[in-house]
């Protein structure tokens, strides 16, 4: 069976999962060249299907899923459209709609029509709250234009126990499982769709967006039960998070916890310290210079919590403000990016992180408190949502829980939920067997489009006389011999790493030997010099290099401690690093570390994103000749081709 998973939101992406099984989940940013790019129309949708010689024709089934609270805009006299209704041959029926019911919403209600007059569509489209899913000029097609309501806040009824409006610490004591048992409101998270592709009509679901998430990882992990804990930026009563619990082919849904935290982790990145794009990654990286000074405990805690007449959000801004002014004139620095690493944005940085980590910990035990009592304790946890591309947290979720096994998935981000829609699909709802990922297997990352050779030529063809064009006999030993030189390298191999995170597909490498190198690389990509660079490590050699409980850790989703002081490219400030450890699943990039530790003695390498400031991770062969014009590095290798200025 062919699943097309659709995600229609910020991060869009495009998945087929084939008899349970990812086999392709293509980034739109990639493909727009837009970062973060927010919606997908057809032409998206016809060039992911090209690259990967698929035809409308052959998809069985779609799912379709979106940003929280967004609904999705859609021109029904596109090639793509969707219709909020059962097709004729769906036979998964959703039990959506009798929940609905019993919390007082019809189905009439929900296919309301006047979503589509103007003033709401143009209200909508003004606060930022819809996806356009073909660009539209509402002005001018009103009447082609459709929504597709988000499912969010039509899931549950709410009165089950899948919400219950208390504090985050008295959530465990106060858990009651349904009258109907964990599986009650398993079939709850779809609701019956039609998508029109080229013509051809075919049956598909919305699929809700943490449910989304919740397959993601747990269908791709290693283990055949596991805690389920989704996070992002969500804030609201059913958008911050969820509880779940998986076994084999089924997901429960356990509990709403109210979480907020990767919102406020965003208004400290953004608002306060000012960090520009990727503000959330970069705060990460910027916590270690600083002390958690303005950590308070009282903070650890959910949107139901408040202090004093304040909510916990904003109980928290408040406590950072008035805290930044007792320090007097040194408040001057906050925001201002040519003091980001004086102490003074550097402790707001670490206070923020600290205060991230403990209500993820406290979350996880409260979850283990809820597993517990219903027998189904477990030693394993998957995680998902944006707010698990914070390594340190996730590094924690082994070391200060019962959790001693750990997962989080590459595409972990909003970028997954293509190939988290689908999978949810055919497992939890279609009810079919699964097989469980080898913990091994580092290749789970590689399942971009593929590349065809003749995308090489065409790119090659291009190349100016001042470029030569090589085929070495061993492309690995030559290029660990350049790297070994000093030269700063673009690796261009196989179909793309999927996810934010560079894992030796598209990466640009360099010697992690000289503490020079790290402010080198960041110059010719564009980035803040106090930035740390990750490192790329054989996994035979892993503990001899650092310390940490999460090794192997193949998708540079945890920290680890450095233990040799021979590179420091890739030492932070607090001598930790986000690993990456690799094996033969990784392709040539595997013989490549090997080449150089042959040469060096030093099996590590420093890593880092192939794209340009602002910029998503290449996709083909022209961008990364294009990244080597403008010097983003001194050589490119192109599959077994070797790429340098004369």
């Amino acid at each position: 069976m062919k699943i097309l998973g659709i995600h229609a939101g910020h991060d869009a992406s495009v998945a087929l999962i084939v008899d349970g099984h990812v086999q392709f989940l293509a980034h739109i940013e990639r493909i727009s060249r837009q970062k973060k790019h927010y919606g997908l129309n057809a032409d998206h949708l016809h060039t992911v299907l090209d690259r990967a010689g698929l035809s409308a024709a052959e998809i069985d089934y779609c799912t379709v899923t979106s940003t929280q609270g967004i609904d999705i805009v859609f021109d029904r006299t596109s090639d793509l459209r969707f219709c909020l209704e059962r097709h004729k041959n769906d036979t998964f029926v959703s039990d959506v709609e009798s929940v609905w019911k019993s919390s007082g919403t019809s189905w009439e209600q929900f296919l309301d029509p006047t979503y589509t007059d103007e003033p709401h569509l143009r209200r909508r489209k003004n606060k930022r709250n819809a996806t356009a899913i073909n660009n539209l000029n509402l002005g001018a097609r009103l009447e082609n234009v459709s929504i597709m309501p988000c499912l969010n806040r039509y899931i549950v009824a709410r009165d089950s126990s899948v919400f219950r409006s208390v504090p985050l610490k008295d959530l465990a004591k106060n858990y009651q499982v349904s009258k109907g048992g964990l599986s009650a409101h398993r079939r709850c998270f779809h609701a019956p769709a039609t998508v029109t592709v080229d013509g051809h009509s075919i049956p598909a679901s919305i699929i809700n967006h943490h449910a989304a998430h919740a397959a993601a990882t747990f269908y791709q992990s290693p283990f055949e039960n596991a805690a389920i804990l989704t996070v992002d930026g969500g804030v609201g009563e059913h958008e911050g998070g969820l509880l779940w619990f998986g076994n084999d082919n089924e997901i429960f849904p356990l509990s709403f916890p109210g979480l907020m935290i990767g919102q406020m982790y965003l208004n400290v990145a953004h608002r306060i310290l000012k960090l520009g794009s990727s503000a959330e990654g970069k705060m990460m990286g910027l916590a270690p210079y600083g002390k958690p000074v303005f950590y308070e405990e009282r903070f650890v805690a959910n949107i139901f919590e408040r202090i004093g007449d304040k909510s916990i959000f904003d109980a928290w801004v408040a406590h950072l403000k008035s805290s930044l002014i007792e320090r007097g004139d040194e408040i001057k620095a906050v925001g201002d990016p040519r003091f980001v690493t004086d102490p003074m944005n550097a402790d707001v940085a670490a206070s923020a992180q600290l205060l991230f980590e403990e209500t993820v910990i406290q979350t996880l035990r409260v979850l283990t408190s809820i597993l517990e009592p219903l027998s189904l304790g477990t030693d394993n946890i998957t995680l998902s949502g944006g707010c698990m591309l914070n390594c340190p947290t996730n590094t924690r979720a082994g070391q200060d829980t019962k959790f001693s096994n750990v997962f989080v998935e590459p595409s972990c981000d909003d970028g997954g939920l293509a190939a988290g829609s689908a999978l949810w699909m055919y497992h939890t709802v279609m009810e079919n067997s699964r097989r469980t990922r080898d913990p091994q297997d580092a290749g789970l990352p590689f399942i971009g489009l593929p590349i065809q050779n003749t995308e090489i030529e065409t790119a090659l063809s291009g190349l100016s006389k001042d470029y030569a064009v090589s085929l070495p006999d061993d492309i690995a030993t030559t290029a660990a011999e350049r790297l070994a030189e000093g030269k700063v390298v673009g690796w261009f191999e196989g179909r793309s790493e999927v996810g934010p995170r560079a894992l030796g597909h598209r990466s640009v490498l360099a010697d992690p030997r000289h503490a020079e190198v790290w402010e080198r690389v960041n110059q010719i990509k564009g980035r803040e010099l106090w930035r740390p660079l990750a490192p790329s490590v054989l996994a035979d050699e892993a503990e001899n290099w650092f310390d940490g409980p999460s090794l192997p850790s193949p998708f540079m989703l945890f920290t680890a401690d450095v233990r040799s002081h021979s590179i420091p490219a890739i030492t932070h400030v607090d001598n930790t690093a986000r690993v990456q450890t690799v094996d033969y699943h990784c392709g040539k990039y595997y013989n490549l570390l090997r080449a150089f530790n042959d040469l060096t003695g030093c099996p590590v390498l420093l890593n880092t994103s192939m794209n340009g400031p602002g910029e998503p991770i290449v996709e083909c062969p022209d961008e990364a000749i294009e990244l080597l014009k403008k010097g983003r590095f001194d050589i490119l290798v192109l599959e077994d081709k070797l790429i340098e200025p004369k």
